[in-house]
Order: structure tokens, then sequence, then C-alpha cells
């Protein structure tokens, strides 16, 4: 198998100094670069002008913070790809051409993937270059366009919980071994890419509703009593969740029925987004089919997760 190194430039936002406890893999580090640095080398790679490329990193991505820096992972990658194959005609063309740079792509999302839900952080892969040097000059391989239009949310990574992610990937925890769950997760990362609340709220509905929808009984009430069996340790807890979930189904319900979207708040999405992580990493954790999980969630009752924990060890 052929080698190919290629130098990596991938910007992200909405994280902190605590992303360089996460491992990007081989040749990967965390850097904390100037906007100046960064500019003209993008420029460069996408031959656009650095005025546009500013306008990019600051207003799509929110990527320059108010030191005007940014965080990057870069370094030397070696994609370990067979010799390209033989073009168009090619009935997978990507696939065929770029299995190298579609495996890195896939790997640094996934790293974001975890930062999402065992961090509770909105962050972010904006872009990914991949580049050469040859002769002075840097030749653009390979590119891509991530996420536009990111908003500037709280919840940056906290140091625990990047700790928390090498221990994850360690067990290979993705992808997710249920199709449910993996549904649910689909909805969640989904209501990072939309603009608007009212559209990341449905989203984050849908997740819940994969989970704790069994077609049977009332739907605010049955997602609202999963979800705070699931995530209470205590009656209280599970009380304080159940209450939140049936205020933000409230609020669906004015939307979906009553097109009521400006009563939706970035604090309601992120309150829902919390608890459709949780609920994704609970799930995962417990490792049944959505029949049982109902099974167990219906005689569990508030306060019951330490107990669907120990049931799920025997």
């Amino acid at each position: 198998m052929a080698k190919e190194e290629r130098l990596l430039l991938a910007i992200l936002s909405n994280v902190n100094s605590s992303i360089r406890r996460v491992n990007f893999g081989p040749g990967c580090r965390i850097e904390y670069r100037p906007l100046r640095d960064v500019l003209p080398l993008i420029s460069e790679l996408d031959s656009l002008p650095e005025e546009e490329v500013r306008f990019n990193l600051e207003e799509q991505c929110q990527a320059v913070d108010r030191r005007r820096r940014v965080w990057v992972v870069e370094g030397r990658v070696d994609l370990g790809v067979p010799p390209r194959g033989s073009g168009e005609s090619d009935t997978n063309y990507w696939a065929r051409n770029y299995a190298g740079e579609l495996l890195l792509l896939h790997s640094l999302q996934e790293r974001i993937t975890l930062i999402r839900l065992m961090c509770d952080a909105p962050a972010h892969l904006c872009a990914v270059y991949l580049y050469s040097e040859e002769g002075g000059a840097r030749v653009h391989s390979f590119s891509q366009r991530i996420s536009y239009n990111v908003l500037r949310e709280q919840g940056p990574v906290t140091a625990a919980g990047a700790i928390t992610i090498g221990k994850r990937a360690d067990r290979d925890w993705l992808p997710f071994k249920r199709d449910y769950v993996a549904l649910a997760h689909d909805s969640f990362e989904e209501s990072f890419q939309i603009e608007q609340s009212h559209l990341r709220l449905l989203l984050l509905t849908i997740s819940l509703e994969v989970l704790f929808n069994d077609g049977q009984g009332e739907l605010t009430y049955k997602i609202a009593r999963g979800a705070a069996t699931l995530l209470g340790r205590t009656r209280a807890e599970s009380g304080a969740v159940f209450k939140l979930v049936k205020r933000l189904y409230g609020i669906r319900s004015q939307l979906v029925h009553s097109g009521k979207y400006k009563l939706v708040t970035l604090n309601d999405v992120s309150r829902l987004r919390n608890i459709a992580r949780r609920s994704i990493v609970r799930a995962a954790a417990l490792n049944c089919d959505k029949a049982d999980l109902t099974a167990r969630l219906t005689a569990a009752g508030f306060g019951g997760y330490s107990r669907l924990a120990e049931s799920s060890k025997s």
C-alpha cells in the first residue's frame, strides 16, 4: 500500500483550551493560531481574497474569538491509501479516488461527535484542508467545508468531558450498536446544522421520540416520563427532568400546532439538547433493543436509573 503524506489544517469553533486534551489521531495536534497567520494559508488554498476568508471564519463559522485567534487541528498526516483510480468513469469516483481523505474526514468528525455527546459542547468542525509543499509552493490536495451559519453557543469543551472522550473512544463506542439510538443521534447531530432555533428544537424532539415513543399513551407524558426515568438517579432529579421536558414539549406543541416559532429561545434549545444528549448516552450504555428499554423504563419509575444500569449488567 502506497503511503501519501499531507499537511492538515482543520478549523474548529465553539471550543476552548480543554480541546487540547482530545486526541484527534496520529500526526494531529491542536493549536491556537492568530487569525493573521491562518488567513493567508486558507486564502491561497481556497483561491479566495483574504477578506472573504475572514468573513467566512468570523461570520459563517464563528471560529474567531475575542482575541482574534482560531482553534485549529494541524499536522502531517499519513493517508495510507492505494494508488489513485482511473477517473470519472468509476462508478464510485470519490470513494475510489479519495479513500484516505474521506477516512481522515470521518475520523475528525467522529471526534466532534464525541465532544458534543460527552462534553455537552456545541463544537463544530468548520472546514478541513489537505495540502502539500512542493518547491516552496503549497499545492491544494483536498478540502471540505462542513459547517455553515454556525451559531455561537454556550457550553465549551470541559476538561472532564475531554478525558472521557479518550476512554469512550478506546472502547469503540461508535458506531452505535442499536439502530434506534443511531437514528436518535442523527437528529441530535442535525440540530447543529440548522440555523433557526425552532427547527433545532423540532429535531431534538424527534430525537427524544425515537428513544421513548412506542406509540402508546399521550405523547408529552410518554416522552417526559421516559427521559425522567432514564436520567434521574433520585426521585428529585427525575421530577426536575419530567417538569422541564413537559414545559419544552408545551413549546413544541404551540410551535407545530399554532406556528408560534418566536416562543423558542436558544436557551430552550440548549436545555432540550442536553436532555437528548444525556438520553442518547444512557440508552447507548444500556445497549438493549427499544422494546426492552421501554419495558425497563416502565418498570423502574422515577429515580430508577441505578436499577436500570444494574439490570443491563446481568
